[in-house]
Formats: structure tokens, C-alpha cells, sequence
């Protein structure tokens, strides 16, 4: 149970580096607390575990940035491509 709950930090923790580093579409990266998109990563834990495909993954990031941020361009805007394994 311990090295379950150790691997399930370190997925967590995965997600909120690329969230923060690769993803940040508000571009605050450079000034935010690492923790500025931590809620949003319980929704893509779930997509992980439950093997959503690539376009799932980055629909579900699109969505936030339209419905949460309210960002559709921009000079921050940059598309995360994700890759999963087959």
C-alpha cells in the first residue's frame, strides 16, 4: 500500500511539472507559485488512470483554458502535445 500511495505522489507530481513547465497557457510560469495549476490535476489523474487516449487528454486541457481561464489565443498560448503509450 505504501509504494502505491508513493507512486501515486510521484504521478501527481509529474503532472504538476508539466502543467506548470509545458502547459502553462496564462504564461505565469516565470512568477506563480509551482502550485498555480494544481487543481486541475486530479481531473487528469483520473484521464491517465482510466487510459484516455492523446486527443481526450488534450481536449480536456483545452477545455480548461476556455472554460476555467478564459484564454483561446494569445502570445501565451502554446499546444501541449501529449503522447501515451499504446
Amino acid at each position: 500500500m505504501q509504494n502505491k500511495r508513493k507512486r501515486i505522489a510521484e504521478i501527481e507530481e509529474s503532472i504538476r511539472r508539466i502543467l506548470f513547465d509545458d502547459w502553462d497557457p496564462i504564461g505565469i510560469n516565470d512568477m506563480a507559485p509551482p502550485d498555480e495549476y494544481d487543481s486541475y490535476i486530479g481531473g487528469i489523474y483520473r484521464l491517465i488512470a482510466s487510459r484516455a487516449d492523446a486527443k481526450t487528454i488534450e481536449d480536456h486541457l483545452r477545455n480548461l483554458e476556455i472554460t476555467k481561464m478564459e484564454v483561446s489565443s494569445g502570445p501565451h498560448r502554446k499546444r501541449l502535445r501529449i503522447n501515451c503509450p499504446d
